[in-house]
């Protein structure tokens, strides 16, 4: 029997909000691990910038396109080594999105740009929300 005042079991906002930031933090440890083996990989590669577009909706997300460069050209037929990373750098992206702008898949959804500067070991993000506004009726 529980005496009054006493919460024990109960869960309140707080359990939530530090659900949150231990599930922030954790990815914000495994996306590190990811980017480094990311940028090790392109450096090595002789890869010095990459732009990958990201389209996400209806709790759904899937990168449209990925281009590398080499200076100012673009690598048409990337190595090995770059090819088995596009998986993780796909999986770096969604961490990152989640970690700039929570809930981008949901509503109307998002799409939006990575450029991934290789030297710098600087990740951006041009991001465009979506979303429904629902038509109310007016009557005048």
């Amino acid at each position: 029997m529980a005496l009054a005042g006493n919460n024990e079991g109960v869960s309140n906002m707080t359990d939530t909000e530090n659900f949150t930031a231990d599930r922030k933090h954790t990815l914000t440890k495994a996306s590190e691990a990811l980017k480094l083996a990311v940028f090790d990989a392109f450096s090595k590669a002789g890869i010095t910038f990459v732009t990958v577009f990201l389209k996400a909706e209806k709790g759904r997300g899937h990168v449209e396109e990925i281009k590398l460069y080499k200076g100012d050209e673009i690598e048409e037929m990337p190595d090995a080594t770059i090819i088995e990373q596009l998986q993780t750098l796909e999986t770096l992206c969604f961490d990152c999105l989640w970690q700039a702008q929570g809930g981008w898949e949901n509503a109307g959804g998002a799409e939006g740009d990575f450029m991934f500067h290789v030297p710098q070991r600087r990740i951006e993000i041009g991001f465009y929300a979506r979303f429904t506004d629902p038509n109310h009726p007016h009557t005048f």
